[in-house]
């Protein structure tokens, strides 16, 4: 299939760079390449990029306007409008930002998308609870515009703040991570070539940077195995106990000696063996659905098809 690559960088001094040449301190988006078939922050720490009622966080900070899917493209943004809209109105007939007939109602995708904007006031909107208006600037032009937000509803937010940006950068750019191989997108992220599986089915990563992955908008860490490169969730990232899949290298390193190279082996790829500690068995399965304690035995660990027996923190059979 066709090899299509997308590169759209918009922050800061702001410059096109190829997949060869990608500048990971700005932020970008990446149109992944087709699957080939073989045959400012004010009092804010950044480490949240939505906000929810804290709307005066809001001011003073750089807005990147997400991109959307392909569907979703077609009909554009709604959230946007005109400076003349009224805060206290429940239509938003004939206030769409970014179109020339009052008959449209909808942003285009072309007049926002990828655009930085400054959020200069935030309003409260009485009549759209529990909805606030901001008052943006786009940064390159001076324009000024409306936005209707939802402060309960993160899914409807149309950004990505930019401190929020810097912020994960930092945090997770250069660190290694051993990741299950069904976690990880099967095909390169730039030439569409199917991702070489391991025999172990897992393989170590380095996080070379950040972009946004332009199918769904998603934010998502940059990986390299020294040889191809694909892209994770960052939410897939975060510590976790429940099926852990992904495993930091100072993580991976500390529960290999404490329990073993093969353990764990069998842990990332969702598998349980009789003498796997507990700590492993939750990072595989979960959870149980239920423990039956024992005075005199094996507790029994109940999951949806299969019971474990579990005595002195070790897997002992199951059935």
């Amino acid at each position: 299939m066709k090899k299509k690559l997308l590169l759209i960088v918009t922050m800061l001094s702001l410059m096109i760079n190829t997949h060869n040449n990608l500048v990971y301190g700005q932020i970008s988006t990446t149109t992944p390449a087709s699957k080939k078939v073989v045959e400012k922050e004010k009092n804010n720490d950044s480490t949240r990029n939505f906000l929810g009622k804290d709307v005066d966080l809001y001011i003073g900070q750089e807005l990147y306007v997400r991109p959307l899917s392909d569907i979703a493209k077609i009909v554009g943004y709604t959230r946007f409008k005109k400076t003349s809209f009224k805060n206290t109105s429940s239509s938003s007939s004939g206030y769409a930002y970014g179109v020339k007939s009052k008959n449209e109602n909808v942003t285009p995708y072309d007049s926002v998308a990828n655009k930085i904007f400054i959020v200069e006031n935030v309003e409260e909107a009485p009549n759209m609870y529990p909805k606030y208006i901001f008052l943006l600037r786009n940064k390159d032009t001076g324009m000024k515009c409306k936005y209707i937000y939802d402060s309960s509803n993160e899914y409807s937010f149309d950004f990505y703040l930019i401190g929020y940006y810097e912020k994960m950068l930092k945090v997770y750019k250069d660190k290694v991570y051993y990741i299950a191989d069904n976690v990880v997108k099967s095909y390169d992220l730039y030439t569409g070539e199917p991702i070489k599986k391991s025999e172990k089915n897992y393989q170590k990563w380095t996080i070379t940077g950040l972009t946004i992955e332009s199918e769904y908008g998603s934010l998502v860490a940059v990986i390299n195995n020294g040889e191809q490169n694909s892209y994770i969730a960052l939410r897939y990232l975060e510590p976790t106990s429940y099926k852990k899949k992904v495993y930091s290298e100072i993580d991976w390193m500390l529960y290999c000696h404490m329990y073993g190279v093969e353990m764990c082996e069998m842990a990332i790829k969702g598998s349980v063996v009789v003498g796997m500690p507990t700590k492993l068995v939750e990072f595989s399965w979960g959870k149980p659905n239920k423990i039956n304690r024992s005075s005199n035995g094996p507790d029994q660990w109940c999951y949806t098809s299969q019971y474990l027996y579990i005595e002195d923190g070790i897997v002992k059979s199951w059935n």
